[in-house]
């Protein structure tokens, strides 16, 4: 990898911030289920930019020598903490919006790290929270996508709040992992 990409100790893993005017962002292929395919449509479409500012995520672009591994939308939530914004013990948590592993990449183990691609994308993020000061990483998941909450599952993530978004459509379980 050259140019401005950040490498990912014990790993053959390098991130980067997503540049928008990238091409490899219209040519996503991360599966053909639902879930997949809005994620990969919410990537490709560059909705990450269209919020306000305040809840913009960072865009990151996750690749090994010579090919792009994944994607992922991450946000540190400043003025509503997890878990929610009722809750008295506010505390930073970073904030997991999109995780995306291209298809030649899913559940496969990277030759030059100690995990799959996707485990050590999380382990990343882990690293990054801990430089935002955060005390873990939360994220959402519809209960639909099975695959999703087996994966956070293993992961160690624990059942948080369920609840109703109107914006996703439906019913939403919160996953948080606590350092």
């Amino acid at each position: 990898m050259n140019g401005d990409w950040i490498p990912c100790p014990n790993t053959g893993l390098a991130y980067r911030e997503v540049d928008p005017a990238d091409p490899a962002l219209d040519n996503i292929d991360c599966g053909s289920e639902p879930e997949a395919r809005e994620v990969a449509d919410y990537l490709r479409e560059r909705r990450w930019r269209l919020l306000a500012d305040d809840w913009r995520p960072r865009c990151l672009q996750f690749g090994t020598d010579g090919a792009i591994v994944g994607y992922v939308t991450i946000l540190v939530r400043r003025k509503h903490p997890h878990p929610t914004k009722e809750h008295s013990a506010k505390r930073r948590y970073l904030l997991v919006g999109q995780l995306l592993v291209e298809r030649p990449f899913q559940s496969m183990r990277d030759p030059k790290g100690h995990a799959k691609y996707a485990e050590e994308i999380v382990g990343v993020l882990i690293e990054i929270a801990k430089q935002e000061n955060c005390v873990g990483l939360c994220l959402d998941v519809r209960p639909s996508n099975h695959r999703a909450l087996r994966f956070w599952a293993r992961l160690g993530f624990q059942e948080d709040t369920p609840y109703h978004s109107e914006k996703m459509g439906g019913e939403m379980f919160s996953r948080r992992l606590i350092f």
